[in-house]
């Protein structure tokens, strides 16, 4: 499984746990650096290529993976479309494509409210309509199999986020932590998952797509 913008190492600890051999890539040298050492720490550690490296050339050979996650990336990179060619380079003959970016309307939010370093680089440097996602996902030769959106409670966290004016070290407030209590007794109530589902579709926070290479 390749990994490309892996960060903190979310998904590369979950697919350590099933097993998956790991191919990482990341620019940024102390995330990549953190992630290694979270599968290095692991009670059985798997295996795993790590490398610095931005979008325009990963780094990885052709083929190498059987399922590719980018998740969240493609907004920061300044050629889109050269980062789309390198994911179904790096992909075997009907490898599977987790691929996600920011929702418009969370971006138009966030627009209204967040700092503007948001949106300036290494952040965020485009806003990705959901027709210009999936022209980038099919121009490069995949195919897609599903279109999902996900993620209305990190949106409303990152427009209270920017209403806390002072965070520690551990980026915690009172506001944050009572909109997880929030949400975390919304989905304890008998129609919790309904109305969650029903917010990730109206208000989502992020837009993903399941691909294939042919």
């Amino acid at each position: 499984m390749a990994d490309i913008g892996c960060g903190n190492g979310g998904h590369a600890h979950f697919s350590a746990n099933l097993g998956a051999k790991l191919l990482l890539a990341d620019i940024d040298q102390a995330a990549l650096q953190g992630t290694a050492n979270l599968l290095s720490s692991m009670t059985k550690p798997p295996s795993f290529e790590a490398y610095q490296t931005d979008g325009a050339s990963l780094k990885i050979a052709d083929s190498a993976a059987n399922r590719v996650v980018c998740t969240e990336v493609i907004e920061h990179v300044e050629d889109p479309t050269a980062l789309m060619a390198e994911l179904v380079r790096i992909g075997q003959p009907g490898a599977l494509y987790l691929l996600s970016c920011p929702a418009p309307g969370a971006e138009a939010i966030f627009k209204r409210i967040a700092h503007p370093s948001y949106f300036e680089r290494p952040n965020h440097i485009r806003i990705i309509s959901q027709t210009e996602f999936s022209s980038l996902v099919e121009s490069a030769g995949l195919i897609i199999e599903r279109r999902l959106t996900r993620g209305f409670y990190q949106l409303l966290r990152m427009a209270l986020f920017w209403g806390c004016p002072k965070l520690g070290a551990d980026m915690r407030h009172p506001l944050l932590d009572s909109w997880a209590a929030t949400w975390s007794l919304l989905l304890d109530q008998p129609n919790g998952q309904l109305i969650k589902n029903t917010l990730d579709d109206m208000l989502p926070s992020s837009q993903v797509i399941i691909a294939r290479k042919p």
